[in-house]
């Protein structure tokens, strides 16, 4: 076992470093030195041939500090950089074991893995990749060109296809969950929207402000937007049935067809409030007439 402590001494006119080296029970104190022949020295003593002794290699630690550190703390200092070592080994030998691993056994071993792990493993390679430094990312991406033209016309082929397969995925994925929160939100909306009486009572004021006044051309009836279909004569060629429609415009000079009058001509019927049957109502009575068209549709259904 031999171990090197750097003792460094401060004052006013320089600093000056000194070697102490310990090995078989003896202590050797060398100094002053500047800071290159500190490490010259180092060096020196760290030669390898030093370190081997009857076949066996001995570990040594290098161990920098201060004058102020005690015995204790030091070995202290000792422990945990044997315990960082150990990890640091144990680390190495998985890399090695790993990267001699056929492709076909490293998917495996990725497939086994659980989503937790396999999210933290491309979080840490992409995290790697961001801090390289745009020499080694050149240097990856040449070696991937030379694997690539390396291949050939079936490996080459197999990749393009699960690239595109993975761009589908991956695609599909952020569309479906775009599309899966927009929906979630609109239904979030509508159900606050339900719950509250004030904003259900002003759509209601929007929706009756426009009035019933589309009128159907069939039946002559004053209707609301929702209740009419704009007219297209086109529909009806095939139904035989002449002289029906009287060619009534609306407010906006738009020819329109209630719901009831479309579904009955389509079946090649005739509704029985049709204009062409020379059917005729009363005068509307003026108590009636003087109400707004909301309320007197409201009202007439139960005269």
């Amino acid at each position: 076992m031999q171990e090197v402590v750097c003792i460094v001494h401060h004052s006013t006119s320089g600093t000056c470093y000194f070697v102490l080296t310990y090995k078989n029970e003896q202590f050797c104190l060398s100094g002053p030195f500047n800071l290159n022949s500190l490490v010259k020295k180092v060096n020196d003593v760290y030669r390898l041939n030093d370190c081997i002794s009857d076949g066996t290699q001995n570990i040594y630690y290098s161990l920098f500090c201060s004058s102020a550190v005690s015995n204790e703390e030091r070995k202290n200092i000792v422990r945990t950089f044997k315990s960082m070592q150990k990890k640091r080994d144990i680390y190495n030998k998985y890399n090695d074991h790993y990267s001699h691993l056929e492709p076909a056994k490293k998917k495996q071993r990725y497939n086994s893995m659980d989503r937790a792990k396999k999210d933290e493993l491309l979080e840490t390679c992409a995290k790697k990749y961001k801090e390289m430094d745009a020499s080694k990312k050149k240097q990856c991406l040449k070696n991937r060109r030379e694997k690539y033209k390396q291949m050939d016309v079936s490996q080459k082929k197999q990749l393009l296809n699960k690239i595109a397969e993975h761009s589908r995925k991956r695609y599909h994925k952020k569309h479906l969950n775009t599309k899966r929160n927009q929906l979630a939100i609109a239904r979030q909306t509508r159900k606050i929207s339900k719950l509250n009486v004030d904003i259900c009572i002003s759509q209601f004021c929007q929706k009756i402000k426009q009035g019933p006044y589309y009128v159907c051309t069939v039946c002559h009836r004053m209707l609301y937007r929702k209740s009419v279909l704009i007219f297209n004569k086109q529909k009806y060629v095939t139904c035989n049935i002449q002289n029906i429609f009287t060619d009534k415009l609306s407010f906006d000079n738009k020819e329109y067809i209630c719901n009831t009058c479309h579904s009955k001509i389509i079946k090649g019927k005739v509704l029985c409030r049709a204009l062409y049957n020379d059917m005729f109502v009363d005068d509307i009575p003026t108590e009636l007439s003087s109400l707004e068209k909301l309320e007197q549709i409201l009202i007439v259904q139960r005269i």
